[in-house]
């Protein structure tokens, strides 16, 4: 990444702090089986729902670079390293009127069940060509979503581990992250992303429904930063549009 990108990070802002002694882990407390962890995530992330929301805003509340900004969105990067050093974190913030929604549909619950329930999102997204849960777990789902080929870049496939909660303050999290490659090798095609970290974090106050999407990928594939920060403004609001427009009419 390029200084022009690199922040100096304030005192007080919270820290990922690494987990000692990574092999001593006690895996019987943790959402996820052993197996799905990739090793560098090891020491990072503690994966109880507590560590895990903990990480979430931690990373939220870091000191990101302001991209773009209109009245609705928000982009902005941080290139510090939390799990790989070579990809930035995106962070995309939306706040979403409720005006903008008829009675019965001004629910944040439509909202989640849209963008992740993968029927509901197949019918709005057309980004989206495939969606399948491939093992569930009472805590948690391996998911497989396969994007459309847009333009030069060719279809892309993901392999995550996906937990959700909400917390005592009714706030709604969702983490995921990609599994080892070996337990479902990848193929030529589509082409295998890896997914350092997927955060979204949805809540509401009485005027608002609001939206922080945190992602860190390896999209395999030589795209300039600059270009894909370009692209984002609009791909945002259209994500946004088609979300707003599925959930009221449905």
């Amino acid at each position: 990444m390029g200084n022009c990108c690199r922040i100096k990070q304030k005192e007080e802002e919270p820290e990922i702090e690494k987990i000692e002694n990574a092999s001593r882990i006690d895996f019987s407390n943790y959402i996820f089986d052993k197996k799905y962890i990739r090793d560098d995530e090891l020491n990072k992330i503690e994966f109880t729902e507590k560590g895990l929301i903990e990480f979430m805003n931690n990373i939220r509340q870091k000191q990101f670079v302001q991209k773009f900004k209109d009245e609705t969105i928000l982009i902005s990067i941080l290139d510090e390293s939390i799990l790989s050093k070579d990809f930035a974190l995106i962070k995309c913030e939306a706040q979403i009127p409720k005006e903008k929604f008829s009675p019965s549909s001004k629910s944040l619950s439509n909202l989640i069940e849209a963008i992740f329930d993968k029927e509901k999102r197949l019918k709005w997204d057309s980004n989206m060509k495939e969606i399948e849960i491939l093992e569930n777990y009472p805590n948690y789902v391996i998911v497989k979503t396969v994007t459309n080929k847009v333009l030069v870049i060719s279809e892309r496939e993901m392999i995550e581990k996906r937990y959700e909660c909400y917390d005592d303050k009714s706030i709604y999290y969702n983490f995921s992250s990609s599994i080892p490659d070996d337990i479902y090798p990848p193929l030529d095609n589509p082409v295998r992303v890896l997914s350092y970290i997927a955060i979204n974090v949805l809540w509401e106050d009485e005027v608002n429904f609001y939206l922080d999407s945190i992602n860190q990928y390896d999209v395999k594939m030589n795209i300039p930063q600059a270009m894909i920060l370009l692209s984002l403004p609009m791909k945002m609001k259209d994500f946004i549009n088609k979300l707003v427009e599925f959930v009221k009419n449905e």
